[in-house]
């Protein structure tokens, strides 16, 4: 019985000795698993930082640019794995260097030479680091002023390479590029988009001179005031219209008339350099310039004086009206046309710029022609347009306060003639009063010395407008109504 004891006990012995064996290799293994690796087995944050500004609030995760497993088993042995004296920082001597490393991989940064130490940090591959010591297994780094620890085996003293750039592919404009002047065969849709879906924002009478930027063989890129725009290339040419032809008008019949002096018999027609004026009232010379032409002209003239840019183009082509069809260079000179008959018979003496639609008159000339001739004031006579169809209203175009160009009391004159002008007009025809646009981008204004303002009857782009400025009454009445406003003016 005391051997069976014994035995047992023996036994018991046995059993806790080979227990107390197994745990022991349990924790070396698992130290050993824990020491082999300084670039951390837990992933490495994709968004991580590219700056060196050290972040304790990061969690270092697996790094996408990490080494393989097959290459980082074969780079365990260059680890700190065996001895825990080499992975104490107390006992790893540093020598002393001043060198700038790079990281070739994204790398744990951590407080002590260790990996038991915290990591503060990940440094992204390529990073550029101050190293101000070495040893075997460890670099000392100087970041933000603080001195922290990198594994050196991922560090090297030249930059990684990297791939090269590919050069940027330039988009191939099937348009091409073109740089002419073009001109439409027939009245024709301007669309946004070249396609036969594309919005339509205006008509262009035929005759309309364009400036080409392109063409494909359906259709042909033209820019207006810096935009693109598109028309079918089937009714465009490059040949110029021997004699400009005018859209048809079904709802307008009307065409400008000589102005009417009555029965007055002192006053004259006389065809001059400056226009066509009308004279022997006694009254002050008023200019009037009806708007556009029958045909543009998009070669450039100055802004303004001392403009040194590419400028402006000389005479737009002006709009055309959305129910009507009626070019507006049309519109605005049989506006205008009443208009100089209305003032004679007040007593006024004109100078019209113009009395046709066969004419080449550059915006810069129009404004000279009435200051040369001594008017005391020009009205540039026009009609707007939007790609907003429901945008309607008259308005006084007039320069700002701080128009550069033109003397203290030019601007201050020509902001009072405008808003008289505009009220008094809208008052009888009692179009909706959108006041005063000033600006100092008009080349029409920018060069006048004398009181100047544009008068904008009405949006073609708006089919009620449109329809209502083509009608005799509307006219007479806004005739009228400037008239009124030039006997105010002059009081």
């Amino acid at each position: 019985m005391k051997q069976t004891n014994q035995a047992s006990h023996r036994h018991n012995k046995l059993s806790i000795l080979l227990i107390l064996t197994t745990m022991l290799l349990l924790i070396a293994s698992c130290k050993s698993k824990t020491q082999t690796q300084e670039q951390s087995s837990s992933s490495v944050d994709p968004t991580a930082s590219s700056s060196l500004t050290l972040d304790p609030s990061q969690n270092p995760t697996k790094d996408p640019e990490q080494p393989a497993p097959s290459e980082i088993q074969s780079e365990q042995s260059q680890e700190p794995t065996q001895s825990a004296s080499l992975d104490d920082p107390n006992q790893i001597a540093f020598r002393p260097c001043n060198e700038t490393r790079y990281t070739t991989t994204r790398l744990n940064v951590r407080k002590a030479p260790s990996t038991q130490a915290e990591k503060v940090s990940v440094l992204p591959k390529g990073a550029c680091v101050l190293c101000t010591g070495y040893s075997t297994n460890w670099l000392r780094i100087s970041l933000n002023n603080q001195t922290y620890y990198v594994a050196a085996k991922y560090v090297a003293t030249t930059p990684p390479a990297e791939a090269p750039t590919p050069a940027p592919t330039k988009p191939v404009d099937p348009f091409g590029s073109l740089d002419d002047i073009i001109y439409t065969t027939r009245n024709l849709n301007l669309r946004a988009l070249p396609n036969a879906d594309g919005k339509i924002v205006t008509t262009i009478p035929k005759g309309t001179s364009l400036h080409r930027t392109g063409q494909t063989g359906e259709w042909t890129r033209v820019e207006i005031d810096g935009n693109p725009y598109y028309l079918s290339s089937k009714y465009v040419t490059t040949k110029v219209p021997q004699t400009p032809t005018q859209p048809t008008q079904p709802n307008n019949p009307a065409q400008p008339s000589q102005p009417n002096t009555g029965n007055n018999q002192k006053v004259t027609r006389k065809e001059t350099a400056q226009g066509i004026l009308y004279t022997g009232n006694s009254g002050p010379l008023i200019a009037i310039d009806p708007g556009h032409q029958a045909i543009g002209d998009n070669n450039k003239e100055p802004n303004f004086p001392g403009d040194t840019s590419e400028g402006k183009r000389k005479v737009s082509y002006g709009s055309t009206g959305c129910v009507t069809k009626t070019a507006e260079s049309q519109l605005n000179l049989i506006v205008s046309m009443r208009l100089c008959t209305e003032l004679v018979s007040r007593g006024y003496n004109v100078l019209m710029i113009r009395e046709s639609q066969d004419v080449n008159i550059s915006n810069i000339e129009r404004t000279k022609r009435a200051c040369d001739a001594g008017a005391k004031v020009l009205l540039h006579v026009h009609a707007n347009s939007s790609t907003n169809q429901e945008k309607s209203g008259s308005e006084a175009v007039c320069p700002r306060t701080d128009n550069p160009y033109l003397t203290k009391e030019n601007i201050q004159q020509s902001i009072r003639l405008g808003q008289i002008l505009i009220d008094q007009a809208c008052q009888v025809t009692k179009m909706k009063n959108l006041g005063l646009y000033q600006t100092n981008t008009m080349t029409g204004i920018n060069w006048s010395t004398i009181p100047v303002t544009t008068i904008e009857m009405g949006y073609m782009s708006n089919p009620k407008d449109d329809a209502l400025m083509i009608t005799p009454d509307f006219q007479l009445n806004l005739v009228k109504g400037i008239a009124n406003g030039l006997d105010q003016y002059f009081k």
